[in-house]
């Protein structure tokens, strides 16, 4: 969506980072906007982690901890995707917003804990910076998460209505929007987190390139009702869960060939979104897919055969789908900025709408106040 030069409104240049679950690497991007209606990409840029990173970064996310050196390797890699945009764009950004890397997120508790450096990123650019974006919500009684429905609104302008987007990452995550500019969003189950640790522990790959492998196993139905039945599907949204609550309950699947694993938990996946998408919008009039798990071709064939609306790529819909979640950052960060609400009773279980993030200003801020 281009900009609409409205000059009683004040635009920034924000810069948004996300590490998501999958840990495959850091996402950035570049974006123009007004924090309300009005959004420009100007720029993206994907920094993968190194083998070893990554392990050690999923280690403290299994493990729900944090230690000196993962932070501060997560930090450089933080500033390497910032460098990064900024090489590409060579425009100056107003403010960067950084997600951070979820270690634990415990709704139920009230608790979730990010990995991340905002005050390391302020004072190695010079810009304020946004980050603990989950925090305060959580304090009004919300789930934390998804926090992006809101960005999803902007972009689903124009598009038939009920919308489905979905967004499939380490945990699948639904947003749909009715023709009245309501919205309503959850977790809808696991996304791709489950089949990259399988891959992950048994042969070293990090992913499943497009769904070939489980393409070529054979689904285990009676196994995938078992996980279907975890009571968290049971849940009407909002709703949201750890990237690990179904590590343990997948074990079921250990028996079976590599294949069939990934065959099953393809349909597992699929499965979750589809009924979570017919539970609360049964008219849906198309499904658009975003993040990582889009290319998975058994999630995508299975999902398509479980949903009676059309199912597409955000791709084919003018979206970055691959950084659908840096862009929203950046323009949750500009929203915190300008202190809108990012979350919401119908997307997180929020008491009130809320405006959340701290922010972190360098100490080039403090030196030119006068004394």
């Amino acid at each position: 969506m281009g900009l609409n030069q409205d000059m009683t409104k004040r635009w920034f240049v924000s810069l948004g980072l996300m590490s998501g679950t999958s840990a495959d690497g850091m996402d950035a991007a570049l974006i123009r906007s007004d924090g309300e209606d009005a959004v420009e990409t100007l720029s993206t840029a994907f920094v993968p982690y190194p083998d070893d990173f990554r392990k050690r970064l999923l280690f403290c996310a299994h493990h729900h901890t944090s230690n000196d050196a993962v932070r501060e390797d997560f930090s450089h890699w933080s500033q390497m995707a910032c460098e990064s945009i900024l090489r590409q764009s060579h425009i100056r950004p107003d403010l960067i917003a950084s997600h951070g890397h979820t270690l634990d997120h415990r709704p139920d508790l009230g608790w979730t804990l990010q990995m991340d450096d905002p005050v390391a990123l302020a004072r190695h650019f010079g810009v304020p910076v946004v980050s603990d974006f989950r925090q305060k919500d959580m304090q009004n009684g919300g789930q934390g998460a998804p926090l992006v429905p809101i960005y999803h609104r902007v972009r689903g302008r124009g598009h038939p209505k009920p919308l489905a987007i979905v967004n499939i990452g380490g945990v699948s995550n639904i947003t749909l929007l009715d023709d009245q500019d309501g919205m309503v969003a959850f977790d809808a189950g696991p996304g791709n987190a489950l089949m990259d640790d399988v891959l992950q522990n048994t042969v070293g790959a990090r992913y499943d390139h497009g769904g070939a492998l489980a393409l070529s196993g054979t689904l285990h139905r009676d196994l995938a009702e078992t996980l279907l039945a975890d009571p968290f599907f049971l849940k009407r949204g909002p709703k949201s869960l750890d990237r690990n609550h179904f590590a343990q309950r997948a074990g079921i699947l250990q028996g079976l060939s590599l294949n069939d694993r990934l065959a099953t938990l393809a349909y597992v996946t699929a499965v979750a979104i589809a009924r979570g998408i017919q539970q609360h919008q049964p008219h849906c009039q198309e499904c658009l897919l975003v993040g990582g798990g889009r290319k998975n071709k058994a999630i995508v064939e299975a999902l398509s055969q479980a949903l009676s609306c059309p199912v597409r790529d955000g791709d084919t819909a003018g979206f970055d789908s691959d950084f659908m979640e840096a862009e929203a950052f950046a323009y949750l960060g500009i929203r915190s900025f300008l202190g809108l609400p990012y979350s919401f009773p119908e997307t997180t279980g929020v008491s009130v709408p809320t405006c959340g993030g701290v922010l972190y200003l360098p100490p080039c801020f403090f030196h030119s106040i006068p004394r």
